[in-house]
């Protein structure tokens, strides 16, 4: 190899196959197009994954940090794989700890507030002073609902001011 990788792109395809997902309302059609865009990301993974093993010794230095960014991805693609193959083939319920809902922010949560639109992101649960001050700050994994956030934030601003809040907004 001269320092450059050759790969086959199966961009044009995917992105075919994913916009008929979203167009077919069929049940059966839709199986049909996730499987067929399932072959598509196993090529996908296989042709990372066949790079990754491969020890290139006169690698170009941008070759070289792709290679090592492909190798951080595989986990992740496997991961998605997987996650799609259960929920769109075989119809499981895929609960929401495992779910990988970003590869670029591993530590995002999905956060449902209501009937609005679903968001990604984190909690973040802030309680602060008279002066707008900060006293209280946590970021909670998940999407906990806020009345169980609540107690606890206002049984830590006791415990570590030694006052007791006189308002409240939630």
């Amino acid at each position: 190899m001269d320092g450059a990788l050759s790969f086959i792109d199966y961009t044009k395809s995917a992105k075919s196959t994913y916009f008929k997902i979203n167009v077919i309302k069929s049940k059966d059609k839709q199986v049909a197009l996730f499987n067929k865009q399932l072959i598509t990301f196993t090529k996908a993974i296989n042709q990372v994954s066949n790079i990754v093993k491969k020890k290139f010794d006169n690698l170009s230095l941008k070759a070289y940090i792709l290679v090592t960014e492909l190798e951080e991805l595989l986990p992740l693609m496997e991961k998605v794989y997987s996650m799609t193959y259960r929920k769109q083939i075989l119809g499981e319920s895929v609960p929401n700890d495992p779910k990988l809902f970003s590869i670029y922010e591993l530590h995002a949560d999905i956060i449902v507030k209501g009937g609005r639109e679903v968001q990604f992101g984190h909690k973040v649960n802030l309680a602060t002073g008279k002066s707008n001050l900060i006293i209280d700050c946590v970021i909670p994994t998940g999407n906990p609902s806020d009345i169980t956030l609540f107690k606890p934030t206002i049984d830590r601003v006791i415990d570590n001011y030694g006052i007791t809040p006189r308002r409240l907004i939630c």
